[in-house]
């Protein structure tokens, strides 16, 4: 589904939960962060893979090392 698509762009890591309330996406945010474009290239991919509308779609950048 979505994480395959999201780690053939090159992204390490993601996890996908998907709930009532729409879709939020954890993926390992390069050092500098992500950018409008990540943002914008992983909500494509999130909304090529399901039914859900673009204000459904949370990104969230995780830093390496973190919430371990």
């Amino acid at each position: 589904g979505s994480e395959m698509c999201i780690r053939d762009r090159g992204y390490q890591d993601c996890v996908a939960y998907i709930s009532e309330d729409g879709i939020s996406v954890a993926v390992a945010a390069p050092e500098d962060g992500l950018t409008q474009s990540d943002v914008a290239l992983l909500s494509d991919i999130v909304l090529s893979q399901t039914s859900c509308k673009l204000s459904d779609i949370r990104v969230i950048g995780v830093e390496p090392g973190k919430g371990q």
